[in-house]
């Protein structure tokens, strides 16, 4: 086996080319590093680049760099002055999303009030809204969906009853979906109740998402 020097503390042995006819299905394909340091830890992925997963000996992982599962935010806290115009029955998108928070093999987007999926596999989505109507009671659907609401998940769907005194309201929701490279999430609304369209004023709003599994 291949000794590996990365500092003149921690002595690491490469199996790299004994798991190479293990693991690769050609055999002149390069593959990623294994490599084992003197304490028993593991070290997956590619090292040298930076980007591994590592594997203690007391059980422990530790994702490194771009290494671990996607995870994504974007959000908006105290704006009050994105008013949208809302029809009955018919989805509208909420807009004025003002920051891209934490995300890894994600990509936040503010400016288009969505994330974007880089990687395919089952992800829990999260949403929260905070906001309010008109001086008339109405009541609103919320829902996430993907690719501008061309496809919609039913089991993000929550349900609202805004007051006749502009008093602020909250909604939230969470849910299982799977997801395809370069689908993009956003936060809907669809007014129920009957009318002409009617402004409906968000206070604060969020989407979140993390992948599971494969």
């Amino acid at each position: 086996m291949a000794i590996l020097q990365p500092d003149d503390s921690t002595q690491l042995f490469s199996v790299h080319s004994m798991l190479h006819r293990i693991f690769a299905a050609d055999e002149s394909a390069p593959v990623k590093k294994v490599v084992v340091d003197k304490d028993g830890n593991i070290y997956l992925g590619d090292y040298d680049g930076g980007n591994y997963v590592k594997i203690l000996t007391n059980g422990n992982v530790v994702f490194v760099g771009a290494a671990g599962l996607p995870y994504g935010c974007v959000f908006s806290h105290n704006i009050a002055d994105v008013v949208e115009s809302v029809a009955v029955n018919d989805w509208d998108q909420i807009v004025g999303f003002t920051t891209n928070g934490e995300s890894k093999n994600t990509i936040p987007d503010q400016v288009n009030n969505n994330i974007k999926i880089t990687k395919a596999g089952v992800y829990r989505l999260h949403f929260s809204w905070s906001g309010f109507g008109p001086n008339v009671v109405h009541d609103w659907d919320f829902h996430l969906a993907k690719n501008n609401n061309d496809v919609s998940f039913p089991n993000t769907t929550a349900h609202i009853s805004s007051p006749s005194t502009q008093k602020i309201v909250s909604v939230a929701n969470d849910a299982l979906v799977s997801l395809e490279v370069d689908d993009t999430i956003e936060l809907w609304v669809q007014r129920i109740t009957p009318g002409n369209n009617i402004d409906l004023t968000t206070i604060a709003a969020n989407i979140s998402m993390e992948q599971l599994g494969g």
